[in-house]
């Protein structure tokens, strides 16, 4: 008999016979991965496809793959679904998380966020650490849940600290951004280190994009971008090209430009095939050919690069006389905000080329590319201000007030648009604020009329006396005088909370040169208040205000030179910048800055003498120039708030002294200069001194680990955290039990005196609870180690503390009575009721 029929099978035969065909799967398994270490993929396909019909999840999962990413096999995304979810049902981990992703970009099923989301989640639940990075990109775009960007990081994290390299990137691109954290390029760039050594493509990427981004490390950019394009990253090989075309970080080399370019083209990168249809056009490095450039644009365009838009445009205006068809791609490249296609499409339309003649949107187009710096949109814009001028001293004199007011209004609108600006705006060559003082005059003038009380009669324009005049007696502002009229005009807005307008305003008067409108911008963009921040910008209008010799925009230039934000970092413009502020008139703040800089070398030699007299000028104080420090510290004036902090920390203060510490070592974490934090620990000391608990507590774990310019010394520790301790410091006494743990010498004494501080500090206030917490945390850690003593105790501190709770209820009835009673409990409770191995038990338990 060769078998047993299926009715005389016994539960035993059936589970014999699962067990051997699990075991046949998994040496196919195993058979399939030799295979594929061996590079025979034929035979390594056959058997992974034996095991996952057998049911091993592993094998579906690589199958999945195999199919999924097209690998010796024809690609097929719902064959991968398909195993793919047979082995994610079964519960395997890496399964769920490509289940996930399918869903989620709608490869092999309908595109569904929330059966993406469901999936991610369980694969998270198996200790899946990209899974975790997969649900923050769900909470970061709102895939499947509301969006939020705070949760999004803190999925990030969990993934990075799990040591997901995608993970790691993710985050990194949180803190170089400053999305959902504060910003900081140096914790992104250790972030992307981390995941870029451990041979992460994207982020090499971006490390190398930081790298050449902060100047003065070229190479290592390359470096990384290098690394990045061997792996096939399409976005670094594009960069590589263009390094290689242009000499950045390398020797120039067309023919490596044009290898890198067309791998990244081969692959489908927009950007790449840009800018290798444009080495066909102008012949670099290959034979000029505009065919082949013009289909490299198609299928750029075809991406929505909007360079490919301009390109393509150009080709069909230029070769193929299809004018129609170039404004098309124009109008496709100027919603892009690309100036180029902006100005061609302006020209387009004031010339009537392929479009309905509109001079008002040929100058609008002109004035959103120039704007954007855009040389030719400049020039046209200019002989669009100079036909403005002319057509307005031909104006017929009886046409009405009203319409001149309207029509002048309109072009003067259309000259100097009031649409919020992204960038700084251009500089005016002296031609064109000529051109376009003499239009925007009435427009100024009938702003400021506006304004006026509602009581006072609205003058539009000119009274029919200044109408009679000839146009070159006729009065005009000048540039400046224009420029202040846009910074009333916008701190009018300001004042009456129109905020949208004010910015307009002052955009205006910072194109006409206003010192006072730039600095009043530039304030605005380094804040973020009512306009994106941007701290490069903010940078560029003060350095413009300082030009002029605006002080407050000196010194708050002098402050982004010394911490580097927003442009290099650089010490001797920052000196300068301050000097410069403080020779005009003596500022508080410029001389306190100078003060600074003499005394620790910033930007100049160190000389004590100087900083000295700079000191006692700076600190020369009215009540007055105290109020007017404190009202500009609160309105988020950064120099005047660290100044102020100064000024407090030296006259003795001890919480500014603390804080003026907590600063330095948040700039040192910002941008991890050593010489902050060890401005941080000087200002620690000062403190300290004075018994400032925090301060205590800080500089106690300087010691005890050694770090910010402080040598490790345990003892010295110990004595730091036992004062802040003393003062009633909650953490110290958790940090003064563990570092007397560490130094091992007396452990048992020391670790009796430490409870019995609780009980001292605890005796010191009315409300004693929160100490007796702390005790007894200590007694319970010793008696689940088996200490009987400590659980006897536990009982009489829990009787104790039931006194307190009742005691702080019912003062006046319980605390006489039982004040007798307590004072006996705590004297037992300092002799034998605490038997010092119970507390070094506790101790060390609490430690692991």
């Amino acid at each position: 008999m060769l078998g047993k029929p299926k009715s005389e099978l016994k539960p035993a035969d059936v589970a014999y016979a699962i067990v051997q065909q699990k075991q046949r799967d998994e040496i196919k398994f195993k058979l399939a991965e030799q295979y594929r270490k061996e590079g025979k993929s034929e035979e390594a396909i056959k058997f992974y496809k034996e095991a996952a019909r057998g049911g091993h999840t592993q094998a579906q999962y690589e199958l999945g793959l195999y199919f999924d990413e097209g690998i010796h096999v024809t690609q097929n995304l719902q064959e991968a679904v398909t195993w793919y979810r047979l082995a994610a049902l079964a519960g395997y981990g890496p399964a769920q998380l490509s289940l996930g992703s399918c869903y989620e970009k709608g490869d092999g099923v309908r595109q569904d966020y929330k059966e993406a989301l469901k999936f991610f989640q369980q694969a998270a639940k198996q200790g899946v650490a990209d899974a975790d990075d997969a649900l923050g990109k769900c909470y970061e775009y709102g895939r499947g849940v509301t969006r939020n960007i705070e949760e999004a990081v803190k999925f990030y994290q969990r993934a990075a600290d799990a040591g997901s390299n995608i993970g790691q990137n993710s985050l990194g691109g949180c803190y170089e951004t400053g999305k959902g954290v504060k910003k900081s390029v140096p914790k992104a760039i250790k972030l992307y280190k981390l995941a870029a050594t451990a041979g992460f493509a994207e982020a090499q990427y971006n490390l190398g994009w930081l790298c050449g981004k902060k100047g003065g490390a070229e190479e290592e950019a390359t470096a990384w971008y290098e690394r990045a394009a061997k792996q096939g990253h399409t976005g670094a090989q594009n960069s590589l090209g263009s390094r290689y075309q242009f000499g950045t970080g390398v020797e120039p080399d067309i023919n490596k430009a044009i290898t890198w370019y067309k791998r990244a083209a081969d692959q489908g990168d927009a950007e790449a095939q840009n800018n290798l249809g444009k080495c066909h056009e102008k012949g670099w490095g290959v034979g000029q050919n505009r065919e082949e450039a013009a289909r490299l644009y198609k299928l750029s365009s075809s991406q929505g690069y909007e360079l490919a838009h301009y390109n393509l445009g150009r080709y069909y205006e230029e070769v193929k006389q299809d004018i129609k068809e170039a404004v098309r791609l124009y109008r496709l490249a100027a919603k892009k905000t690309y100036p180029s296609a902006q100005n061609k499409l302006g020209e387009c339309y004031k010339l009537g080329k392929g479009v309905k003649q509109d001079q008002a949107e040929a100058v609008r187009l002109f004035t959103l590319a120039a704007n954007r710096g855009n040389k030719s949109a400049q020039n046209n814009l200019r002989l669009c201000a100079e036909e403005a001028a002319a057509a307005q001293a031909s104006a017929e004199p009886e046409k009405k007030t009203e319409n001149i007011s309207k029509d002048l209004t309109s072009q003067t609108k259309l000259v100097l648009p009031l649409d919020p600006i992204l960038y700084l705006p251009y500089k005016p060559d002296e031609e064109m604020i000529k051109a376009i003082t003499r239009t925007s005059s009435l427009f100024i003038h009938s702003a400021m009329q506006m304004q006026r009380p509602a009581e006072e009669p609205l003058r539009l324009c000119y009274t029919e006396e200044e109408k009679k005049l000839d146009d070159q007696e006729r009065p005009a502002f000048s540039p400046e005088e224009m420029g202040e009229q846009y910074f009333q005009l916008g701190a009018n807005a300001d004042e009456n909370e129109l905020y949208d307008d004010a910015i307009k305003y002052y955009e205006q008067a910072s194109i006409l040169g206003s010192a006072n409108a730039q600095v009043r911008l530039g304030y605005s963009y380094e804040k973020g208040i009512h306009v994106e921040k941007n701290e490069e910008i903010a940078v560029r209008l003060y350095q413009s205000a300082a030009e002029k010799g605006h002080p407050f925009a000196q010194i708050q230039l002098g402050w982004h030179y010394e911490r580097g934000v927003g442009v290099p970092q650089d010490s001797a413009q920052a000196f300068h910048y301050y000097q410069s502020a403080a020779n005009q008139n003596n500022d508080a703040v410029a001389l306190f800055m100078l003060y600074r800089c003499f005394s620790d070398g910033i930007g100049v030699a160190k000389n004590l003498e100087e900083a000295q007299r700079l000191y006692h000028s700076a600190f020369a104080w009215n009540s007055e120039t105290i109020h007017e420090m404190e009202r500009n510290a609160e309105d988020g004036d950064d120099c005047a708030q660290f100044t102020l902090k100064c000024f407090n920390a030296w006259k003795g203060d001890a919480n500014a002294q603390f804080e003026l510490a907590e600063y330095y070592m948040r700039c040192y974490q910002d941008g991890c200069n050593e010489e902050d934090s060890e401005m941080a620990v000087k200002w620690y000391k000062k403190a300290a001194q004075q018994n400032n608990s925090q301060a205590l507590y800080r500089l106690g774990k300087c010691y005890e680990s050694g770090v910010h310019g402080v040598e490790r010394n345990l003892s010295v520790a110990v004595q730091l955290y036992q004062k802040a301790a003393e003062q009633g410091h909650p953490k110290a006494l958790l940090r003064l039990t563990e570092c007397r743990e560490k130094g091992g010498a007396d452990l048992e004494r020391e670790l009796e005196k430490t409870v019995h501080l609780h009980r001292e500090l605890a005796e010191k206030e009315r409300s004693a609870i929160t100490h007796l917490d702390l005790a007894m945390h200590h007694l319970k850690c010793a008696a689940i180690l088996g200490n009987a003593q400590a659980a006897q105790i536990i009982k009489s501190l829990s009787e104790e503390k039931n006194q307190e709770q009742v005691r702080a209820a019912h003062p006046n009835t319980l605390w006489k009575e039982n004040e007798r009673t307590r004072n006996e409990d705590m004297v037992r409770g300092r002799t034998a009721a605490y038997p010092s191995s119970a507390f070094a038990q506790s101790a060390r338990f609490s430690h692991s």
